[in-house]
Order: structure tokens, then C-alpha cells, then sequence
């Protein structure tokens, strides 16, 4: 279950304070973008969507993890089909994207360590 550990460890980071997370770009040598935290969410969110659509069946709880992943996705996705390149600088750690992000892993943790996967 690999992929659950590499969602998890994705979720991980997008929780942090921004303080954490720039530290955390720093140790990956990609300061002062942010892209990567994004990247990481993004090479594992379709594989485990797929996994838990496929061999979990339909619960609250797995409906609420993927609406909160696909609501992650989404605001990854308007953030990179947008001119606006500022949004993967670390200056924009601050902005409202990044905090919906940060509460929206925040939320989203508990509920998959909480599934029997």
C-alpha cells in the first residue's frame, strides 16, 4: 500500500505552517518555489482516488476523503491555469489558496489514517 504512505506523506507537508513548508522546500533544494509541494500531491492523489473508488466501495467517510482531495486538486488546478505565476513563489504561502490547502489536508489526515485500507 504504497501509495496510501505517499498520499499520506503529500497530505503531510500540505499541513504544515508555511514556516515548515519553506523550511521543507529548502531541505529539497526547489526554494523559493512551491510547485513541488503541489507535485507531490499530485503524483499520488490520482493512484489512491482510483485505489479507494475501486476496492473500498462508497462510505461517508471515503466519500468526505475524496471530496476533500478532489477539492485540493481543484484549487492546484486553478492555481497552475492561471497566468499568474506568483501563486508557486513562496510569497504566496500567505494567500487564500494555500490556507484552503493547509486546512483542507489538515482535515483530510486524520479521516485516511482513520480508513481500514
Amino acid at each position: 500500500m504504497v501509495y496510501v504512505m505517499q498520499i499520506i506523506e503529500a497530505l503531510k507537508i500540505l499541513a504544515e505552517t508555511k514556516d515548515k513548508q519553506i523550511g521543507y522546500l529548502k531541505d529539497l533544494g526547489t526554494y523559493p518555489s512551491t510547485d513541488e509541494l503541489a507535485l507531490q500531491f499530485s503524483d499520488t492523489y490520482q493512484v489512491f482516488k482510483a485505489s479507494l473508488e475501486d476496492s473500498l466501495g462508497s462510505s461517508l467517510s471515503i466519500e468526505k476523503v475524496l471530496k476533500n482531495l478532489d477539492s485540493v486538486n481543484y484549487i492546484f488546478d486553478r492555481m497552475s491555469n492561471t497566468s499568474d505565476n506568483s501563486f508557486w513563489d513562496i510569497s504566496s504561502l500567505d494567500n487564500e489558496e494555500w490556507n484552503s490547502v493547509r486546512k483542507l489536508a489538515v482535515e483530510t489526515l486524520p479521516l485516511i489514517l482513520k480508513l481500514e485500507i
